[in-house]
């Protein structure tokens, strides 16, 4: 899918603020459900497809790590972990990358911006879209939308079926869910409009999160400094402490040390 729907032009746009005009005719509910049992009832402009009817699955691979000239290269290769210690719902590095001849001595395939990845070893179900190009390792089972689905709306699916994909794993060692059951997970399609809206909806929530997360982690380091300060150096009268923001600048220069 091309990146025409990313979410800079539908995150504010069409989270709530537009409205169907008054004037429209409401389009009357079926009485009877449309749906299935997993999706009992759902709006009946709304369809039930399959994942691999709407977005290719493609899984990854690893290069072999004793070939030094397949490692280091500019290709972002991402592991399950990367994600698992993502900060946000995007991802544009890794701490792996790997070169040309890496990714051509592997079946793994550099995904296209806008895909969804998501891990399908271990830890089943966690979710990012790439922003740049990107190969995986053999942990992903990594979804590329096609021309029907959105894909934050296909991200946000994804993610709240995580328990669900959980439930479909399998394996001695660990779980794991292959590319066929993938394929197979069917999910709610409505029309493009309403999945922008959906879309929007749930981005600007969760900018709304991380920017809250943030704010708290930046004032724990500004809290960390003052205790550190005033631990050690005591309250000098021409210190405020009530007012630790007025030495913010002073606390972030030893932002590492401070965590």
């Amino acid at each position: 899918m091309s990146d025409q729907y990313d979410l800079e032009q539908f995150a504010s746009a069409d989270s709530g603020d537009e409205r169907r005009s008054e004037e429209e005719e409401p389009t009357e509910s079926s009485p009877e459900d449309h749906g299935t049992a997993r999706f009992p009832s759902l709006p009946t402009d709304w369809e039930i497809k399959r994942l691999d009817e709407v977005a290719t699955v493609q899984g990854g691979s690893t290069p072999s790590t004793d070939k030094d000239e397949y490692w280091g290269g500019d290709i972002p290769w991402a592991t399950p972990t990367d994600l698992t210690e993502l900060q946000g719902n995007t991802i544009s590095d890794t701490e792996d990358k790997i070169t040309e001849a890496g990714l051509e001595s592997t079946s793994t395939h550099v995904l296209p911006p806008y895909s969804v990845l998501l891990t399908s070893r271990a830890s089943i179900g966690k979710c990012a879209v790439n922003t740049v190009p990107m190969a995986t390792n053999q942990g992903f089972q990594s979804l590329i939308p096609g021309e029907e689905v959105n894909t934050w709306y296909l991200y946000y699916v994804i993610t709240e079926m995580a328990p669900y994909l959980e439930s479909l794993g399998a394996g001695s060692t660990f779980s794991e869910i292959s590319k066929r059951e993938v394929q197979r997970v069917q999910i709610p399609v409505p029309p493009m409009e309403e999945q922008l809206r959906i879309a929007g909806i749930l981005y600007d929530t969760d900018q709304g999160i991380f920017n809250t997360q943030s704010m708290l982690d930046e004032q724990e380091v500004i809290r960390k400094g003052v205790v550190r300060e005033v631990l050690t150096e005591g309250t000098r009268e021409h210190q405020d402490f009530r007012d630790p923001l007025r030495h913010r600048s002073r606390y972030f220069q030893h932002t590492e040390h401070a965590r």
